[in-house]
């Protein structure tokens, strides 16, 4: 799953940390951190 990836090219207009999607999902955090 490449969803930061997805987010980051969806919302190419902010930064890539304001994409924290994932930090709201705890399997996700775990595996990008």
């Amino acid at each position: 799953m490449l969803l930061s990836c997805g987010h980051t090219q969806h919302l190419r207009h902010q930064p890539p940390w304001q994409s924290r999607a994932w930090v709201l999902d705890p399997v996700q955090r775990q595996r990008m951190t």
